[in-house]
């Protein structure tokens, strides 16, 4: 299977192939964030640690897909999510 992957972008310019992979990762970034959030919600009491974090499966479902190539957008979406919540400056 991973060289189907391979040679359906095979044909892209280099720079297409750039522009893919930041739209995957600000993607996966966006997805990420938007979970913490709704793990968030998901939390019995406010300012505690939540026991249901969905970022984590699509962290796992995005690396496993696209491969380890996406750990910027994962990095991007956790780093976003938590400097949101507890209002780092």
């Amino acid at each position: 299977m991973p060289n189907q992957t391979i040679a359906l972008t095979a044909h892209l310019s280099p720079r297409t192939h750039f522009k893919s992979w930041i739209v995957h990762c600000l993607v996966l970034a966006l997805a990420y964030f938007m979970g913490g959030k709704l793990g968030d919600l998901l939390c019995f009491y406010p300012d505690y640690a939540t026991s249901i974090w969905p970022p984590s499966g699509i962290a796992l479902a995005a690396i496993l897909l696209y491969g380890s190539g996406v750990w910027p957008g994962v990095l991007l979406g956790g780093g976003f999510s938590v400097s949101v919540e507890y209002e780092v400056a």
